[in-house]
C-alpha cells in the first residue's frame, strides 16, 4: 500500500508467540531446522542414493549385454547383405558379353559399343530385377572412358574428378579385391540427378568397386563400379528398435561413416568423432560411457564378419535413469510426507524469524530494480528490525541523491543549449551592418527597409532566450529572412524553394536550426552568384519523427569530406550567421532528443548534396 507521499510501504505485523514478544534469533531458528533435517531426512536420502546406484548398476549391465548381442546379429546382417551384393558385382564382373566388349573395346565402332553395352544391360536390368537399391552400374575402360552398363543414362551420377580418381586409385592398389565406399551428396556433382536423389532421399550412397581382370592372365581390362542407395542401410537400421534416441552408426576402417540413424548428428562419409573411438577401444570395464553431444552415453561396438566394417551403438543413459526413479518413487514420498511433519515442526520458528527477512528480501529485491520509492515497515527491536530501518534511510539517502543528480543534469542540460545558441558571428552582423551603411548612400530607402527588416527578424528570434523551440512555420519565415539578407548582399540570383507539409507547419524544431544548413549550400554548394544554383528545402514526416532535407545542385562533396565535417572542433573559423556549424546542429539535436536522432549527409561530388536531419515530431508551446 502507498502513504501519503506516494511511497510503497510493505508492512510487518510482530510475530508474537504464547503471548509474547520472541526472543529467539536467527542463528538458534537455522540451528533448529538444520538438526531436524538432518535427523529425519539423511537416513532415508542414503538408502534412496544406494538403492537407485544398484538398480542403476544392473540395468546398464543389462542394457550392455542385450545391446551386444543385438549389434551382433546386425552386423551378421549387414556382412551377409554385403556379401549377396559383392557377389552381383563379381557376378556381373565376369559377365562373358562384359568381358569381351572390355577386351575389344579399342577395335569395335562406336555403333558396335553402343549394341554390346545394350545387350549388358538387359542382362544386368535382368539380374537386379529384384534388387531396387542397386540404382547404377558403370564400366571404366583403361584411358578413363566411362560406359553406363545401367541406370538412367539421362540424369548420370556422377562423382565430383577428385573423388573419383581417388576411388579409381583405390581400386587399381587393391590388386582384385572390392572397395566400398560411403558417398554423401557433396561429394557428387551438382545437377538434376543431384536434386532428384536428395527429394527422394536417395542421394548418400555406397559405390562397390572391383578391378575387371583377363580370363587368362592378371592384366585389368577395366572397372566396375555398382552404386548402392545408402538408404537401403538407413531404414534397415532404423527398423531396429534399440530405446529411445538410441544411435546405430556403420562406420569402415577409415572411420569414414557408412551409414548411421541420424544423419544429422553423424553425416555420411564424416569422419566418427575421435573421442567415440578412443572411449571404445580404451574403455577397461564391460560397460563403456562417454559423454557426447551434451550426454551420457553407453557405448557398444562390434566387428562385420568378412569386412573391415563396424558397427557402433550409443545408448542415452539418461532415458535409463529415468526407468531407475521410478523404484525409488515410495521412498520420495515418504519423505514428501517428513518433509510436512519438519514444516509444522519448523513453523513457528519461521513466522518468527522467517517472515521479516523474506519480507526485507524482496523490498531488497525491488529496490535493486531500480524502485527507491518505497518504505519497508518493521517495528520489531531485534537485529532485523534495525537492519529494516537502516535500509529505509539508505533509500531515503539514494532518493535525496537521485534529486540531486537530476537537478545538476537539467542545469547542466541548460547551460549547453544557452551556450550554443548564444554563439553568434559578429564578423557577419558586422558585414550587414556595414552593407545597409553602404546601401543608404547609393540606393533607395526601400532597399535598406528590406534588409534591415530581415535583419531585426533575425536578431529577434536569436536572441529570445525564452523559447528553445518555434514552429516549422516560423522556422521558415525567419530562414526566409537570411536568405533575403544573403540576396542583396551577394547580388545573388539563385533559386530558393520551400516545401513543407502541411500538417507540420505547427510542429516544433530547436529555432533557427536550419540557418547554418542552408547557409552551407549558399556558401559551399550553389556558390550564390550561380544562376542556374537551386536550394530546396524539404519538411516531410508522421505522427512520430520529421525529416527535413536541404538538397542543392551545386558542386557536391567527397566521402572525406563528408567524414569531416563531423569531425570539426566547434571553434573552428567559419564564416556563418550563428558560428555553430553543422556539427554542432548535430550536437544540438542529439543532446535535445538523443541519439536516435541527428543529421545524415548524402552527396555526390559535383553533382548534389542533401542534408538531412531527423527530429521527433512535438506540438506544443516552444518551451522545452
Amino acid at each position: 500500500m502507498a502513504d501519503k507521499n506516494g511511497k510503497r510501504r510493505f508492512h510487518f505485523s510482530d510475530w508474537n508467540i504464547f503471548g509474547k514478544q520472541s526472543k529467539f534469533r536467527t542463528s538458534t531458528w537455522v540451528k533448529v531446522s538444520s538438526w531436524f533435517i538432518l535427523i529425519s531426512t539423511i537416513p532415508l536420502l542414503l538408502l534412496a542414493l544406494l538403492t537407485f546406484q544398484h538398480t542403476k548398476d544392473t540395468m546398464y549391465a543389462q542394457v550392455n549385454k542385450y545391446t551386444t548381442e543385438l549389434l551382433k546379429e546386425v552386423s551378421s546382417n549387414v556382412s551377409r547383405e554385403l556379401y549377396s551384393m559383392q557377389n552381383i558385382s563379381l557376378d556381373i564382373a565376369y559377365m562373358s558379353e562384359l568381358h569381351d566388349l572390355c577386351v575389344r573395346y579399342y577395335d569395335l565402332t562406336s555403333g558396335e559399343v553402343n549394341k554390346r553395352r545394350d545387350d549388358i544391360r538387359m542382362n544386368i536390368s535382368y539380374k537386379l530385377s529384384l534388387n531396387r537399391d542397386i540404382t547404377d552400374v558403370f564400366l571404366y575402360t583403361l584411358d578413363g572412358d566411362r560406359l553406363i552398363l545401367y541406370g538412367d543414362k539421362g540424369y548420370q551420377f556422377n562423382l565430383l574428378a577428385e573423388y573419383e580418381e581417388e576411388l579409381l586409385a583405390e581400386v587399381y592398389d587393391r590388386d582384385g579385391h572390392v572397395v566400398l565406399h560411403p558417398y554423401s551428396s557433396e561429394q557428387q556433382s551438382p545437377g538434376i540427378r543431384r536434386q532428384q536423389d536428395e527429394k527422394a532421399g536417395h542421394a548418400n550412397c555406397i559405390l562397390i568397386a572391383r578391378s575387371i581382370r583377363a580370363l587368362n592372365s592378371d592384366d585389368i581390362l577395366g572397372i566396375l563400379v555398382m552404386r548402392v542407395n545408402e538408404r537401403f542401410f538407413f531404414n534397415w537400421l532404423n527398423r531396429i528398435d534399440m530405446g529411445e534416441d538410441a544411435e546405430i552408426i556403420i562406420f569402415d576402417a577409415r572411420n569414414a561413416i557408412i551409414s548411421s540413424t541420424n544423419h544429422m548428428l553423424f553425416p555420411i562419409n564424416t569422419t566418427l568423432d575421435p573421442l567415440i573411438r578412443q572411449t571404445v577401444t580404451s574403455g577397461s570395464s564391460d560397460v563403456k560411457k562417454l559423454d557426447y553431444g551434451g550426454r551420457r552415453h553407453i557405448a557398444i561396438e562390434t566387428d562385420v564378419e568378412g569386412i573391415n566394417w563396424k558397427v557402433f551403438c550409443l545408448v542415452p543413459s539418461d532415458v535409463l535413469d529415468s526407468t531407475s526413479w521410478i523404484i525409488i518413487q515410495n521412498l520420495i514420498i515418504l519423505l514428501f510426507f517428513i518433509g510436512i511433519l519438519i514444516a509444522i515442526g519448523i513453523r513457528v520458528f519461521k513466522n518468527i524469524l522467517a517472515y521479516p527477512l523474506i519480507n526485507l528480501a524482496d523490498s531488497m529485491k525491488v529496490a535493486e530494480g531500480g524502485d527507491f520509492d518505497l518504505v519497508v515497515c518493521n517495528n520489531s527491536p531485534d537485529e532485523i528490525g534495525r537492519a529494516t530501518r537502516s535500509f529505509n534511510k539508505v533509500l531515503e539517502k539514494i532518493r535525496e541523491l537521485l534529486d540531486d543528480v537530476k537537478r545538476r543534469e537539467k542545469q547542466k542540460r541548460q547551460a549547453e543549449l544557452a551556450a550554443l545558441q548564444a554563439q553568434i558571428n559578429p564578423h557577419f552582423l558586422s558585414n550587414t551592418l556595414n552593407m545597409a551603411r553602404c546601401m543608404a548612400q547609393t540606393q533607395q530607402v526601400r532597399n535598406i527597409e528590406n534588409i534591415l527588416t530581415a535583419l531585426v527578424d533575425l536578431l529577434h528570434i536569436s536572441m529570445d532566450i525564452r523559447k528553445t523551440m518555434i514552429t516549422f512555420e516560423e522556422e521558415i519565415i525567419y530562414l526566409n529572412s537570411y536568405v533575403e539578407i544573403v540576396r542583396h548582399r551577394n547580388y545573388s540570383t539563385f533559386d530558393m524553394q520551400y516545401d513543407l507539409q502541411p500538417d507540420l507547419a505547427d510542429s516544433l524544431i530547436p529555432k533557427l536550426i536550419l540557418q547554418p544548413i542552408v547557409e552551407n549550400a549558399l556558401t559551399h554548394g550553389v556558390n550564390g552568384n550561380n544562376p542556374q544554383g537551386q536550394v530546396i528545402v524539404r519538411v516531410t514526416g508522421d505522427s512520430h519523427d520529421i525529416h527535413v532535407t536541404v538538397t542543392d545542385n551545386g558542386q557536391g562533396m567527397k566521402q572525406e569530406q563528408i567524414a569531416e565535417i563531423f569531425n570539426r572542433k566547434c571553434n573552428d573559423n567559419q564564416n556563418s550567421f550563428s558560428g555553430i556549424g553543422l556539427r554542432n546542429v548535430n550536437e544540438r539535436i542529439k543532446l535535445l532528443f538523443g541519439e536516435a536522432y541527428g543529421i545524415h549527409v548524402e552527396s555526390i561530388y559535383h553533382m548534389y548534396t542533401t542534408i538531412e536531419i531527423v527530429i521527433p515530431n512535438l506540438k506544443g508551446d516552444g518551451c522545452f
